[in-house]
């Protein structure tokens, strides 16, 4: 378990809220990015900013993110709305990759 889980208090946290990056410019043209490092557009930017401005309301006690760019650019608009500092990044929260695999027959 990551040492983010909990924020170091022990103790697990009660909620889980998981939220899509914002928009991309290949969200924009409907294309699958997977492990593309893509950063947010303006559009994307506005949505972090939306969703921080909304996660706000509450109280939260750890926040991490995918280390994608466009998922650490989001946590960081989320961050500075609901007043935490990204605890890291969670490699195993990347999107599955678009590149097709090896088939063996």
């Amino acid at each position: 378990m990551s040492a983010a889980c909990g924020s170091g208090t022990g103790r697990l946290p009660k909620r889980l809220v998981l939220v899509r990056h914002g928009e991309t410019n290949w969200n924009q043209e409907r294309r699958l990015q997977g492990h593309t490092d893509n950063p947010l557009n303006l559009v994307g930017r506005a949505q972090a900013r939306e969703a921080g401005r909304l996660l706000a309301a509450d109280s939260w006690d750890v926040l991490v993110s995918s280390p994608l760019l466009r998922a650490v650019q989001t946590a960081r608009h989320i961050a500075d709305a609901v007043g935490l500092q990204p605890a890291g990044t969670v490699p195993e929260l990347i999107e599955r990759t678009t590149v097709p695999r090896k088939v063996c027959t």
